[in-house]
């Protein structure tokens, strides 16, 4: 499960809620899966990766699959955001940790460069773009950006070194 909420289910095993002031921003342009999302529902395949103690600590079984527990829901903020659209996404690129994995499916090669462009410029230096991984991605990324591809297997990283 890739999602805003097996992030904060992460950290918060780790302990970097304890140790940092993290925020998690998490968008959608579509309304309808924002609110989908937001219930924090996963149909239990999403969820069988994780062992029964984290299911169990994290999660409770509802009609309809698993929901999230509110320490993990509470750690999340919900917005209406279109990456493709360089002022929606303003408040958000300038983040350390940038996860946008499952998204580029839906957008054409132009618009995946413009969306990483606009990330790029307004990321901090030394700061992580994950991105969907695949040769297509990592063509296009590295052929197109200042972005530094890190060795990190099954996702792709980048990173921005200058």
């Amino acid at each position: 499960m890739r999602s805003p909420h097996s992030i904060a289910l992460a950290l918060s095993e780790a302990g970097w809620f304890d140790r940092l002031p993290i925020e998690i921003f998490a968008t959608d342009a579509n309304i309808l899966a924002l609110e989908k999302a937001r219930q924090g529902v996963y149909w239990g395949r999403n969820v069988d990766a994780f062992s029964r103690d984290l299911r169990d600590k994290y999660f409770t079984s509802v009609k309809g699959g698993w929901q999230a527990a509110p320490e993990i829901q509470n750690r999340i903020r919900w917005s209406l955001a279109n990456l493709v659209v360089a002022s929606e996404i303003t408040e958000f690129a300038d983040a350390h940790l940038i996860f946008c994995q499952q998204v580029f499916i839906y957008f054409l090669d132009a618009r995946i460069v413009n969306t990483i462009r606009s990330f790029e410029r307004q990321m901090p230096f030394g700061g992580y773009l994950f991105s969907d991984s695949g040769d297509h991605y990592i063509s296009l990324i590295g052929n197109s950006t200042n972005l530094v591809q890190q060795e990190f297997e099954p996702t792709s990283v980048w990173r921005k070194l200058k």
